[in-house]
């Protein structure tokens, strides 16, 4: 669940990276050089761990070739986070095993943030197991806000989101069954 935040967090910023290629052919190698570079400094803060960035961006570079073969300048900038956190979430869902290595950091509550929580929640549940876990997910979010009502840190810790799903699961009931 929090890596799939914290990738997200750090695709927000891509999208507001200013991309001046626009005369150049799409997808040339000092294109995709120039990308790379953008969005490795762009994340550089949040990913000091020079390995896992690399990774990340040879993903991120990967598809938005895939999905924008005309370049990121064929597509709005709403359109091209819409696509960041998209990217962002295969990122994380496809690697949840390794420690991301990205640096926690207070970020305001937005709905994006609660969406892609919600997702993370509901990723692995049963079409049965639904109600419960949309209670599961709002006691998420409420405990979650009781203790950071302004912002959230992302990633969300291991001990707190271990701490909170305990707690929901005992009020919601799924921890007595």
């Amino acid at each position: 669940m929090k890596k799939a935040v914290l990738i997200i967090i750090i695709l927000f910023s891509i999208s507001s990276c200013k991309w001046d290629n626009k005369n150049s052919s799409v997808w040339t190698q000092e294109y995709e050089l120039k990308l790379t570079r953008e969005i490795n400094d762009a994340i550089s803060e949040r990913l000091p761990d020079d390995d896992k960035r690399q990774k990340l961006v040879a993903f991120i570079i990967k598809r938005l070739k895939e999905e924008l073969p005309k370049g990121v300048e064929s597509v709005s900038k709403d359109s091209l986070q819409i696509l960041s956190e998209k990217i962002g979430k295969e990122y994380g869902y496809a690697n949840t095993n390794n420690d991301s290595g990205i640096v926690p950091k207070l970020v305001p509550w937005t709905p994006a943030i609660e969406e892609t929580i919600h997702e993370v929640l509901l990723k692995d549940v049963k079409e049965t197991d639904k109600n419960e876990s949309e209670l599961l997910f709002k006691c998420v979010i409420a405990k979650l806000k009781k203790t950071n009502p302004d912002s959230v840190m992302i990633p969300i810790s291991h001990e707190t989101t271990q701490s909170v799903a305990k707690d929901c699961f005992f009020e919601v009931g799924s921890g007595n069954k």
